[in-house]
Parts: structure tokens; C-alpha cells; sequence
């Protein structure tokens, strides 16, 4: 099975798997499409492509997908994988293509060149940006896009996904967190008091979002690659020397100014909690100086906070890529051998076959010291390798038998991390003052303990109590 090569390609294979729906019935963009798109996450269904969005019939962009990752199916399909390829097997061929990057090549031109649009023509509403939620500081047109930087002293490149918000017909009002790699370019330019260049990919291949949303060791454009098996066909922007997919769809060209009398209102926008998050705050804006996309294109969006306990298209992409990217952290911090399983999501969970008395502490410590600590990883649970970290209740029974409250519930003053943490208040979640959230994290170890627990005759020669709940295999061979 062949990956795709941009969005249009990744389309025709939805449309042959039965993964997309096509939508002719006119829809709006105000808050409607939102609650389509909310119930097909809801219900795992179809992609669904809009193709009569209301006002945006006669525009140069009339198109509009969304869920296009929103099923286990359909992230195995963009892995070259059989739809029902296990999410063991998924985390697994992550992990083996992120040691396996594919370099991009630049070409001269590509389908993104084939029409301009510049100075006073420039209006981002003429793209057919959803309303998504009721009470969102307003259309957020950055929810499922490659944002590409450069750092200006070694040159090299980011390529990541970050929210954004229209704040006027060529102004998009940014959330910049200090600890995101992108950031760290715009400090850098904001010290020598230049704008930072930008660029913005709305839709293409979907390792892009994949690889740019994750913080992998490598290069995204690299993994990108990977993820196809074929490298990733490059051309520079106009206005900027920043590379960009030259068969994306469409490609905002522009810059950030440090100077703070040029941000504007950002805020609040709901997200993959469920809740709205980020208090609305004057934030960096991207000033459009130019836009470039192919005929016809297709504008990419993605709706975040679907309904609470229901995944998002986000998160059924990112608990998996967070879990390869755990891993890669714990295997080069030492733990190589000891870790067996990795479940991301809103706690995560470690297996482990423990190799000495304290290691849990260190795998925590090696996790929230690494680039992952803004991403995931607020709660860590460490469990022994006799636990089905895929079944719940099996994770709770193993803190309740295994986890001292006193000693084993161990709370970490971090001062960093995600300022979208709803148990922060207004004043600790400011990212434009301290550069992140300032929210701790806990351990739970719930490993058996050796001072406690030695091994016992009694218990065959284990540290745990026996499991009484099996008869001997000649019992159960006679009833």
C-alpha cells in the first residue's frame, strides 16, 4: 500500500477505502459545520469533505475537510498499514520510522505557485474558516497546519502546529509559548529587534500535522518523509526563503513582529479538553504579505473539544505519536529493556520490567526534562509488567493494591508546562508573562515495592501475592 502524496491523492484513497463522505448540501460555516463535524468524531465516522460551505460558492476557496484523522483506520492507512492494524502495531512502526528520516528535496516549482494573491487582495475570510465553537475569541483559521520557522543563527528549520486566530483580513493572532521550538526562534529574532519570517500550509500529506504537532528529535520534513516512504518535494516561499510543501494547497506567506504594539486579542478557543482555554490576551500576530495556493484548493481545518470523554482528531493522532516519542525519550535516558509499553492520553501510563528500586522517579524525571513536558505527561502512572495498561480497571487495581498515598503519590513542582491546564488560575496560565504554564506534575508509582515486598516461598517465589482468581489447569480442564 502506497502513501499518500498530498491532500488530493489522500482523498481518492479515503474514497476507495469508504473512509470519506462528500457533503453537496449547503452548510454554514457559522457554528453548523462544527456540530457535523462534532458528531462524526463522536461516532468515528466518514472524513467529510464540504463542498458548498454558504457565502463561499463563488470564491477562489470553496472547499473545506475535516476528520480526516479521526479513526484508528485512517491513521494506519496514512502509515501504509491494513485499516485494522492493532494500536501496539501503530505505536511500533511509528517508533521504527522516526529512526528512519527521509531528507526533503527542493524543487523549482510545484502546484502551491500556481496562483497569487498579494497586497490590498488579501482577505483571510475569504477562506471558508469555520466558527467552531460558540464562545471562541473568533474564527480560528490555525487548527490543522504546518506553521514553518527558522532559527536565524543555525538556519535550521521547524515546522510545527499552532493555534490562530483571525484578527483582521491579513492578521492572524497567535498562541507563542516559550517552550515550543518556534518560540525560541522568535526570541531570538526579537532580541535583535527583526520581525521572524513565517509560513502556514493548509493542506497536504497527512504525516504533516502528524509530524509537525509532535515534538520528535528529528527534522518534521524528515519524518514527513518517513511516514510516506518517499521524500517530501520542497519549494521556497516568495517573500522568504522558507521551504514549503510544493503540493500543498495553500500557503499564507508573512511575519511576527516582537514589537507588542502590534499583537492583538487572542482567545479564548475550545480545545481538546472539552473547555475553552486560554484567557483572551494581546499575542503576536503573523502580518500576510502574501498567499499562494493551488486552483481550486482545499482549505484544511479541525475541530477541537468535540464532546467531553470523546477523543478529537487531534488527540487520536497525537496519544499515539506522544507514546513513540515517550519511548524514544526513556530508551536514550537508560531505561532501554525495562520500558514495555507506553499508553498515552489524559493520564499516562508506563509499563515497566523494573530493573532497580526508584526507577519509576527517574523515568518521570526523564520525561518532564524533555521536550514532552508542554505536550503531555501532567499525571504519569509506572506500573509492573503483569498489568494490561490497555484495561483501566486493571491500571486502578494496581494503584489501589501497589501505591502508597503517603509515599507513592508523588507531586513535582515543575513551574512549566502547558498554559491550557484548566486547574490553573488566570494569573499562573499567562504563557505571553512566564513563557508557559506554570502547573506541576505527580508520579504514581505503583510498582511493588522491594524494601516491603521481598520475594516470598509462599507466593511462588515472587514479590506479589499470588493471584487466587485461576484454578490449576487440571481443574479447569475437568469442568
Amino acid at each position: 500500500m502506497t502513501a499518500p502524496r498530498d491532500l488530493r491523492s489522500w482523498l481518492d484513497l479515503l474514497a476507495a477505502e469508504g473512509e470519506l463522505m462528500r457533503i453537496g448540501a449547503e452548510v454554514d460555516w457559522n457554528l453548523e459545520i462544527a456540530e457535523i463535524t462534532r458528531r462524526a468524531l463522536v461516532k468515528r465516522a466518514p472524513a467529510l469533505l464540504f463542498e458548498n460551505v454558504k457565502g463561499y460558492g463563488d470564491g477562489w476557496c470553496r472547499r473545506l475537510f475535516v476528520n480526516g484523522l479521526g479513526s484508528r483506520a485512517r491513521l494506519n492507512l496514512m502509515f501504509g498499514l491494513p485499516k485494522s492494524a492493532s494500536y501496539a502495531e501503530l505505536v511500533a512502526l511509528t517508533r521504527r520510522r522516526l529512526r528512519e528520516p527521509i531528507a526533503p528535496v527542493m524543487v523549482d516549482t510545484g502546484p502551491v505557485k500556481e496562483h497569487v494573491i498579494e497586497g490590498a487582495a488579501i482577505d483571510l475570510t475569504q477562506l471558508p474558516v469555520p466558527f467552531w465553537h460558540e464562545l471562541d475569541g473568533g474564527r480560528y483559521i490555525n487548527t490543522w497546519c504546518a506553521v514553518v520557522t527558522r532559527d536565524p543563527d543555525s538556519g535550521e528549520v521547524n515546522v510545527g502546529t499552532y493555534r490562530g486566530m483571525i484578527a483582521g483580513r491579513d492578521r492572524i493572532s497567535v498562541f507563542l509559548e516559550a517552550t515550543r521550538d518556534w518560540a525560541k526562534h522568535f526570541a531570538k529574532h526579537r532580541a535583535r529587534g527583526t520581525p521572524m519570517p513565517v509560513a502556514v500550509v493548509y493542506g497536504w500529506d497527512p504525516s504533516m500535522v502528524y509530524a509537525a504537532g509532535h515534538p520528535f528529535a528529528h527534522d518534521e520534513y524528515g519524518i514527513m518523509g518517513a511516514i510516506r516512504r518517499q521524500p517530501v518535494e520542497l519549494v521556497k516561499c516568495d517573500t522568504n526563503d522558507l521551504p514549503v510543501p510544493a503540493s500543498a494547497e495553500i500557503v499564507i506567506e508573512g511575519s511576527i513582529s516582537p514589537d507588542p504594539e502590534t499583537f492583538a486579542l487572542e482567545g479564548p478557543f475550545g480545545e481538546f479538553s472539552g473547555v475553552y482555554g486560554g484567557f483572551p490576551r494581546p499575542r503576536p500576530v503573523i502580518q500576510v504579505s502574501r498567499i499562494t495556493h493551488r486552483t481550486d484548493p482545499i482549505y484544511r481545518g479541525n475541530l477541537e473539544g468535540p464532546t467531553q470523554g470523546s477523543p478529537t482528531e487531534s488527540s487520536l493522532m497525537f496519544y499515539v505519536g506522544w507514546a513513540a516519542a515517550m519511548w524514544e525519550v526513556l530508551e536514550s535516558q537508560g531505561h532501554a529493556g525495562s520500558v514495555l509499553d507506553v499508553v498515552a492520553g489524559p493520564w499516562t501510563v508506563i509499563k515497566i520490567r523494573k530493573a532497580y528500586e526508584g526507577q519509576p522517579r527517574h523515568i518521570a524525571a526523564a520525561i518532564w526534562g524533555s521536550k514532552l513536558i508542554t505536550y503531555i505527561g501532567k499525571i504519569l502512572v509506572v506500573v509492573d509488567e503483569d498489568v494490561d495498561i490497555h484495561d483501566a480497571r486493571a491500571v486502578q487495581i494496581a494503584i489501589r493494591a501497589y501505591a502508597d498515598p503517603t509515599k507513592d503519590f508523588i507531586a513535582f513542582p515543575m513551574l512549566a508546562g502547558g498554559s491550557g491546564d484548566t486547574a490553573l488560575p488566570e494569573e499562573a496560565s499567562d504563557e505571553v508573562k512566564w513563557g508557559s504554564g506554570m502547573h506541576s506534575k505527580m508520579l504514581i508509582d505503583a510498582t511493588v515495592e522491594w524494601a516491603t515486598h521481598p520475594v516470598r516461598p509462599e507466593w511462588r517465589n515472587q514479590r506479589k501475592p499470588v493471584n487466587c482468581t485461576v484454578s490449576p489447569p487440571e481443574i479447569v480442564a475437568l469442568v
